[in-house]
């Protein structure tokens, strides 16, 4: 969203860099000749303005300019500069740069020695070994002097350009406006003498030493969009994954909820649970209706017949009365 936002200055910077291109004019750089450098003799010589990225819109420009090739002198980083109507100047950068690295790690997970780690470093490596994976030390790698580029004023009287101490960005006197690409201190150092209205310096200012004037309008909008596509992919995928989870906890609540609300349920009548001893709960049974067999035995038995004999009753009402009347005075007893 930001990046969709941002206002693209392409358009204004191409529109800067190619008018300082039109306007310059790089044959006055003859008037400095002839010119030395710590005493070595520069020639003048012609150079194109290497752009990074997008060329479209941008002019093309070649820079005239002052160069020779010098070592340090004593090992020191002084360049003298001695050039036809110009005063004499001086310029002081650091002979070297060093790099460090603090994430040296040891690809296997039983150590690494020290040996072996100084062997992965293009410079020194400052540590102990390391017996695991993971930050084992430091790893500083140096670069020596390859290339200083000084300024001089664009018009008459000419002098050096106290504004700016280099040609590359920032245009100050530390490591970050000049060159540190040699492996050694024995390789000779590339100096160049400028006009400040050089294409060269135009571009450095505009793009901030990238030297590229970045996206267009358009593919800056498609890099957000995409950008934005792919951020609610990701939003998309963990609302669901979040809403399965929800999903999942919610249902292991609820059973959680009916088990416990079988076992509060009243045990049935008749079941005398034993200490230890679980029973499954079940609803009370449904009174099924009688089948008809069963309905005509039940009424026989209540009109009495189907019934056992008592003794009682067979003593006391229809026999001992029957049998008496017939003359008989005991009942026969039944074997």
């Amino acid at each position: 969203i930001v990046l969709l936002a941002a206002k693209n200055t392409r358009t204004d910077d191409i529109a800067t860099y190619n008018k300082a291109v039109a306007a310059y004019n790089g044959s006055a750089v003859s008037a400095w000749l002839p010119a030395s450098v710590n005493g070595n003799y520069a020639t003048r010589i012609t150079s194109t303005v290497n752009v990074n990225g997008n060329l479209n819109g941008v002019n093309p420009a070649v820079s005239t300019l002052l160069e020779t090739t010098n070592s340090l002198p004593g090992g020191t980083s002084t360049f003298t500069f001695s050039l036809s109507n110009v005063s004499a100047f001086q310029r002081n950068f650091p002979t070297s740069r060093s790099s460090s690295s603090y994430t040296m790690n040891c690809p296997y997970s039983n150590g690494c020695t020290v040996n072996y780690m100084s062997g992965q470093c293009s410079g020194t490596y400052y540590g102990n070994g390391c017996y695991y994976s993971g930050n084992c030390g430091s790893c500083t790698s140096y670069r020596y002097l390859s290339r200083v580029c000084v300024v001089v004023s664009s018009t008459a009287p000419y002098v050096a350009d106290n504004s700016l101490y280099s040609c590359y960005y920032p245009f100050g006197s530390g490591s970050n406006s000049a060159k540190y690409e040699n492996s050694n201190s024995n390789t000779g150092i590339t100096v160049d003498v400028r006009k400040s209205d050089d294409p060269l310096i135009a571009l450095e200012r505009i793009t901030k030493g990238s030297d590229d004037f970045g996206a267009t309008a358009g593919q800056q909008r498609t890099i957000a969009l995409v950008c934005i596509g792919i951020g609610g992919f990701f939003i998309l995928i963990s609302g669901c994954i979040g809403y399965c989870l929800y999903s999942m906890v919610k249902k292991a609540t609820a059973n959680n909820n009916n088990q416990s609300l079988m076992g509060n349920q009243p045990m049935q009548p008749g079941y005398t649970p034993q200490p230890g001893q679980q029973y499954q709960q079940y609803p009370p049974p449904v009174p099924q209706q009688q089948a008809y067999g069963q309905q005509y035995l039940q009424q026989q038995q209540q009109q009495g017949y189907g019934q056992p004999p008592q003794q009682q009753g067979y003593q006391q009402q229809g026999y001992q009365q029957g049998y008496q009347q017939q003359g008989y005075k005991q009942p026969p007893q039944f074997v």
